[in-house]
C-alpha cells in the first residue's frame, strides 16, 4: 500500500518547505516554521497509520476527517508563515 509520507508529491513538498525554512534568518520564525513542518510530518504519518488500520480492519477509524483537516490547517499556516517571511525579507 502506498503511504502518503513516501509519495513523490509529499517528498517534493517536504523538500520545498525545508529549503524555504533553511533560508529564514530570523531564528524565532525559523523555529516556528520547522515546528510546523515537523507537525505536518507527524499528521501525515498518523493519516497513513489510520489508512492502514482501515484497510486491515475493514472499518473507518474515528477522527480520519480530523486528521485530514489538521493537515490542511498546518499546510495553510506554514504557507502563510513562509509567504509573510518572504514579503518581510524582501523589504529589507
Amino acid at each position: 500500500m502506498l503511504e502518503l509520507i513516501k509519495s513523490q508529491r509529499f517528498q517534493t513538498e517536504y523538500l520545498n518547505y525545508q529549503d524555504k525554512i533553511e533560508k529564514i534568518t530570523d531564528d524565532n520564525i525559523k523555529s516556528q516554521a520547522a515546528g510546523l513542518l515537523k507537525t505536518l510530518v507527524n499528521e501525515v504519518k498518523t493519516l497513513d497509520s489510520q489508512h492502514q488500520e482501515m484497510f486491515s480492519g475493514n472499518q473507518v477509524p474515528m477522527g480520519l476527517g480530523d486528521v485530514r483537516g489538521g493537515i490542511v490547517s498546518i499546510r495553510k499556516k506554514l504557507d502563510t508563515l513562509l509567504k509573510d517571511w518572504n514579503k518581510q525579507s524582501s523589504k529589507i
